[in-house]
């Protein structure tokens, strides 16, 4: 049986919540790898880049000349702490009168789902457009979004250097109705343009987005969704009375793409047809959660009135370096 007393100053995994609470998955979350522990609500860090390729051909006899300064293809990078917290409470005579068989323990029934529930509002906010924001007495830390490490312009607060920003042909805002394999292909194009690397992609999608990707393979590179020209060389197999169309993994042209639906894209700041357009295409060794602290459970004294509850958690979104990553941003259906 679970009691209050079981996660109090406890900090755990949140893998052990996401996993065994609720069914709702935060795949984001789980795909980010942990990096070290910041100490301050600002962290900065270093990107670098590879110098260009030039004619290399050394005169016999003369001495070494003209060397590159070091450090001058590299700049710092900023993110930014974001304090999560969630509550619950309960009355007395909920908690200690009030016979529930299901629910022996009120309270501590609620915490593990305000675990959760902080867990999603974690994933929510890594995957908004949000800038990061300097706590101001009014507003708090706020750490920047995925959609705003990946754009082409400099952002507000602490920007990305601009030889570190994706370029414009890394990120797509074609309506998924007009969308074609042809323009994803340029997209992925972009992206390894700028990374040399053949390093599989993940790409983290709405529901129109996968949708779309999945009609793909029904018609040719060049067509759409509104004019489509269908594949006669596409051939549906039956199995065992079933029909398979789902696409989850794209061997492209450059590197392979593994899509991964998820319904938290934009959640907080996008319409409909924004959230379920959107695509962010992610080089997993480019990304972090860096925890300052994990969940902790706290419970004050009671004081009359109610039960309490509270936990909280501090954390990072660090992107090392955006220069390689790209997104599509559909802003309608």
């Amino acid at each position: 049986m679970e009691t209050i007393d079981q996660f109090v100053g406890l900090e755990q995994d949140w893998a052990d919540y996401i996993t065994n609470i609720e069914m709702r998955e935060t795949p984001f979350l789980d795909w980010l790898d942990v990096g070290t522990k910041p100490v301050n609500p600002r962290f900065n860090y270093q990107a670098e880049k590879f110098r260009a390729p030039r004619r290399n051909a050394h005169v016999d006899g003369k001495p070494f000349s003209e060397p590159y300064s070091a450090g001058d293809s590299r700049a710092q990078l900023d993110a930014m702490i974001q304090w999560f917290d969630h509550g619950v409470s309960v009355s007395k005579l909920s908690q200690d009168v009030t016979a529930n068989a299901a629910i022996p323990d009120e309270l501590a029934h609620e915490i593990p789902k305000a675990m959760k529930e902080m867990a999603q509002d974690m994933e929510v906010n890594f995957l908004e457009d949000n800038d990061q924001r300097v706590d101001n007495r009014t507003d708090g830390y706020l750490t920047r979004g995925v959609g705003s490490w990946i754009q082409a312009t400099a952002q507000t607060v602490y920007p990305v250097d601009a030889n570190f920003r994706p370029p414009a042909a890394s990120i797509d805002t074609t309506a998924w109705s007009a969308m074609s394999e042809d323009i994803l292909r340029g997209v992925l194009q972009s992206i390894w343009q700028q990374a040399k690397s053949s390093e599989m992609v993940t790409a983290f999608a709405g529901s129109n987005a996968i949708k779309g990707l999945s009609d793909f393979q029904y018609r040719l590179p060049g067509s759409t969704a509104a004019a489509p020209t269908v594949n006669a060389a596409v051939k549906r197999e039956f199995k065992d009375k079933t029909i398979t169309r789902t696409v989850r993994r794209y061997e492209g042209d450059f590197f392979d793409v593994e899509f991964v639906p998820t319904p938290w894209l934009v959640t907080l700041t996008g319409s409909a047809a924004v959230q379920k357009g959107r695509v962010y295409l992610l080089h997993r060794s480019k990304w972090q959660i860096r925890w300052n602290q994990k969940p902790r459970v706290y419970k004050p004294e009671f004081k009359g009135g109610s039960y309490e509850a509270f936990m909280d958690a501090l954390a990072m979104l660090v992107c090392k370096n955006p220069a390689a990553e790209g997104k599509m941003a559909s802003t309608a259906a």
